[in-house]
């Protein structure tokens, strides 16, 4: 330090001198021409001297003297300038050196169109026997860019040039200042020196006072027979040189104690540390306490220092556990189980008596005790069994694995304990995990006669959530609907932890089951954790099919205007369910009212059928021969839509049954051969000329017409003439009526024939039957007239012949005489009327007299009538008179010929007369009990009085004392 303050010292000075020769009122002029221009001597003169540092930095102090020092002059040969340098040298380290450069600068006078001959000295100089030297190193022009090495050069006229030295200095130099005084001198005169002085510094390593080391040495269960260590002995350089260690020796060690150099530092810097590794063995004979020897250091200088190192051995008990990590097995959750494990002294040195028990780490999600451990002694080298106590709390999730870390220390080392982690497996008891089961669908599409009942079988999933096997007591399977059975036909008896098992489960529907969905129910009952129940749909679908048979109806060929009719049946063919929402229309076909839907059912139940049955008329418009389809579509709700087909072919009236009556009326009417004959070649004829086109339509209805109405005439003639022979005139009347008629209708239709041959031919026919008519009505005019001359002719005969020859001599078209014969018998039936009038007038009044006297008269008892004896005056009277209407009545019916109602009033009269006798009869008689009744009261009453007076008289007298 007293080294750089004296550099300190000298750079001021320095600088104070530097600043006197600038500022001086005297300033030279270059190379030793005086000049007066201050900025000139700023210019020229400031900072012209650099130090350019090498490998040793300099204080801040040494740079401000180094600024200070050289300086650019133009003056007198006489004046010189110092700069300054500082060398730092290794004296440690062989061949160390130091080196710096230094500048400074000069003017040198004239113009630049002059040039002169400079020259530096010394090139090169040494001091201190050679080992600082000074040496020229280079030139460079400072206004014109022009450099060199060599120390003589040309310069040209009033530039400035600037000069560099370089100081060098070894180890072998002696510390002080070394200088020279370099000068520039040209051609013409001028001289330029400047003082180059070298500050050597000769750094020297120093060894600090020494401190001791100690080294602990714990004997445990892992030293064995002897305990090896390393241990670091620190040297300190408290010199400002480097310290370079040449040897390092150990001292004596204790017995059982063996150290050695592991390794040593070459160098140690300035003001540094570092440390020398020693191996020290120690042997477990070396008893406890302190045991030292020394460490010496040397270094290349000659300078050396002794170290203490002390070893502390210490024998402790350790602990150590069989494993260093305990699995303590599966705990079931919320319950706790018991494990041990194996504590032993490891060292072998000293007993343990009171064990430390820390946990580094705890499981929050149960708890960990060891029971009786600190009053456990564990000899030296020796080891017990510890239970521990695993407890789990019951929240604990399934599968965890809790853990804690524990240390077991003697008390008196609590370095030498056993670290051990205990683990243990969280389990659960067997749970449902999950459990389902399938559902089954059944449709009933099967006709219920062909099956006895639709089986599924699906499938029931139980897993076992637990850790512990799951035993399946029993399985009971239930479903809510009639008709539905469930069985299980397949069933584990255990389930595996974390498993899951199938149980298979038939479900048998009933052809009664109710449609809809249904809820099959799976009753699980194990030992634990228990039962449970889950459920399924099973779904019933009844369906229903509907089939119409015949698909097909052809009704054939139909004669127009006539009726066919042709049927088929829907069916619903399942037997399950009736056919919902039926509907029945016709879906296509000519909507002209030619078919007829003349039966239909309206619902089809279950299993049942309906008859369908339509009916085809076509109408004159329908073309003929022409093929005509219908189709009809049944459907429902719950079935799908059934069509069928009706077809039918329109065609003229078919003759061929017409014909066939008129031939099998051959032979049987008189002359009716003719006619037969003859109205079969009519309608022969026409159904030819139809078939060839050449009739018109409208002959069809009136030739066919016309040959019905010839077979009508022809039976009902037969049956007029039949009538006739036997007598029965009535028969006879109604025959010939109809007989009439369907000349009438044969007239008609033959009238309406528009072909001419057609309609000649069928009048043939009209005046035979006019013939035969007439004969018959003839036969019955005889008879009527015979009976309107017999004297034993009621009134309502003679109506009724009236009548009827009024209708005969209609048919026969005698208009005036049919005229005169309804009068005549108007006459007749009127007169009749009256009598059957008067008649009922006096069988009513008679029946109203007789309901009187039933009400005011008679009292009826047992079905009887009876009256009071003291009204048989009345009774006589009311009763003649009333059987005197009946008798009235039955004269006027039988005057007017209505003998029915004559013999009805007759036995009404005779009934009611039996009647009034009866009641006569029976009241009388009680009037008789009535009165013998009144006898014996009175001449019982009279006794009683008798006796009376004669009880009174004796009161009277005394007499009952006696």
């Amino acid at each position: 330090m007293a080294k750089r303050h004296t550099r300190a010292a000298v750079a001021l000075v320095a600088v104070a001198v530097a600043c006197v020769l600038v500022s001086g009122p005297a300033a030279a002029g270059p190379l030793g021409q005086p000049t007066t221009d201050a900025p000139d001597r700023i210019e020229h003169f400031e900072g012209a001297a650099e130090a350019t540092p090498d490998q040793h930095s300099q204080s801040a102090t040494d740079r401000a003297a180094d600024a200070a020092g050289p300086a650019s002059t133009n003056v007198s040969a006489s004046t010189s300038l110092r700069s300054t340098v500082d060398l730092d040298v290794e004296q440690a380290l062989s061949g160390d050196s130091d080196s710096d450069r230094v500048t400074f600068s000069f003017r040198v006078s004239g113009s630049s169109n002059m040039s002169t001959r400079v020259s530096v000295t010394p090139s090169q100089t040494t001091r201190s026997y050679g080992d600082v030297e000074f040496e020229f190193v280079e030139w460079s022009d400072q206004s014109g860019g022009g450099s060199g090495t060599s120390s003589s050069w040309t310069a040209t006229g009033g530039h400035t040039y600037q000069v560099t030295y370089e100081v060098s200095a070894n180890n072998g130099a002696t510390e002080g200042s070394y200088s020279i005084t370099a000068t520039a001198s040209s051609g013409l005169g001028d001289q330029h020196t400047e003082r180059i002085v070298a500050d050597v510094e000769v750094r020297e390593p120093e060894f600090e006072q020494p401190s001791g080391t100690t080294e602990d040495i714990r004997f445990d269960e892992s030293t064995g027979d002897r305990a090896n260590t390393e241990t670091q002995v620190e040297i300190g350089n408290g010199g400002d040189g480097v310290m370079v260690i040449d040897s390092v020796s150990v001292g004596a060690t204790p017995r059982g104690i063996d150290a050695s150099v592991a390794n040593e530092p070459d160098r140690i810097g300035a003001n540094g540390r570092d440390g020398i590794d020693l191996d020290i063995s120690v042997d477990d004979t070396v008893e406890e306490g302190d045991h030292s020897f020394t460490v010496t250091a040397s270094d290349n200088l000659g300078n050396r220092e002794t170290y203490e190192v002390t070893v502390r051995v210490e024998k402790v008990p350790v602990l150590s556990a069989d494993s260093t990590v305990i699995s303590l097995g599966e705990v079931l959750v919320g319950e706790s189980t018991v494990k041990s494990f194996t504590l032993r002294e490891a060292a072998g040195y000293e007993s343990v008596s009171d064990v430390v028990t820390e946990f580094a780490e705890r499981d929050s999600r149960g708890n960990l005790a060891f029971g009786g451990l600190g009053e456990t002694t564990i000899s030296a080298g020796e080891s017990t069994s510890q239970s521990v106590t695993v407890q789990v709390d019951e929240d604990v999730e399934q599968g965890s694995q809790l853990r804690w870390e524990v240390s077991f220390a003697p008390q008196d080392n609590r370095d030498g304990n056993a670290r051990v982690v205990f683990t243990a497996q969280v389990i659960y008891p067997p749970y449902y995990d999950g459990v389902s089961v399938g559902g089954a669908d059944f449709v009933f599409d099967r006709p219920r006669s062909e099956v006895t009942s639709y089986t599924e079988t699906t499938t029931m999933q139980v897993r076992n959530g637990g850790d512990l096997p799951m035993n399946i007591e029993s399985v009971s399977p239930s479903v809510d609907a009639p008709g539905i059975d469930a069985t299980v036909v397949d069933r584990p008896d255990t389930i595996p932890a974390r498993s899951s098992r199938t149980f298979g489960v038939r479900i048998e529907a009933q052809p009664e089951a109710s449609e809809g969905e249904h809820t099959l129910s799976m009753d699980v009952q194990a030992a634990e954790p228990g039962s449970t129940t889950v459920s399924s749909t099973v779904t019933v679908d009844r369906q229903a099919d509907l089939a119409v048979d015949p698909g097909n109806l052809s009704v054939g060929e139909v004669i127009v205007t006539e009726r066919a009719s042709t049927a088929t049946v829907l069916s619903e063919q399942l037997g399950y369910e009736s056919v919902r929402d039926f509907g029945f229309e016709q879906v296509s076909g000519p909507d002209r009212g030619w078919i007829t839907v003349v039966e239909r059912p309206s619902t089809i139940a279950a299993g049942e059928s309906g008859e369908v049955v339509l009916a085809v008329s076509f109408d004159p418009s329908a073309t003929l021969y022409r093929t005509y389809n219908w189709t009809f579509a049944a459907s429902g709700t719950n079935v799908e839509t059934e069509r069928f087909t009706v077809s039918a072919v329109p065609r003229p009236i078919d003759f061929s049954q017409v014909r066939d009556d008129l031939t099998a009326l051959e032979g049987e009417v008189e002359a009716g051969d003719g006619m037969v004959t003859e109205m079969d070649g009519v309608l022969g004829t026409l159904e030819e000329k139809l078939r060839a086109g050449n009739a018109p339509r409208s002959d069809i209805v009136a030739v066919s017409t016309a040959g019905r109405s010839t077979t009508l005439f022809l039976q009902s003639a037969e049956q007029a003439r039949t009538a006739l022979d036997a007598g029965n005139h009535s028969a006879a009347q109604l025959h010939l009526t109809r007989t009439a008629a369907a000349y009438r209708t044969l007239g008609t239709y033959t009238d309406r024939i528009s072909n001419d041959e057609l309609a000649q031919r069928a009048a043939g026919v009209t005046e035979r039957a006019d013939e035969i008519l007439a004969a018959l009505t003839d036969r019955q005019l005889s008879y009527y007239r015979g009976r309107l001359e017999a004297e034993n002719t009621t009134m309502l005969e003679r109506a009724r012949i009236e009548r009827d020859l009024s209708r005969l001599a209609a048919l026969r078209g005698d208009s005036d005489r049919a005229g005169e014969l309804r009068t005549e018998a108007d006459r007749a039936f009127s007169n009749y009327s009256t009598l059957v009038a008067e008649g009922n007038e006096r069988l009513e009044a008679g029946r109203s007299q007789r309901d009187d006297l039933d009400e005011s008269l008679f009292v009826s008892a047992l079905g009887q009538r009876v009256f009071w004896i003291g009204s048989l005056d009345r009774f006589e009277s009311a009763t003649r008179a009333t059987l005197s209407e009946y008798d009235t009545a039955e004269q006027r019916f039988r005057a007017a010929g209505a003998v029915e109602r004559a013999d009805s009033a007759a036995a009404e009269r005779a009934s009611l007369a039996a009647a009034y006798d009866g009641a006569r009869t029976v009241s009388l008689g009680i009037g008789a009990g009535l009165g013998l009744v009144f006898l014996v009261v009175v001449v019982l009453e009279s006794r009683a009085l008798y006796r009376y007076i004669q009880e009174s008289r004796a009161a009277v007298s005394g007499d009952f004392l006696v």
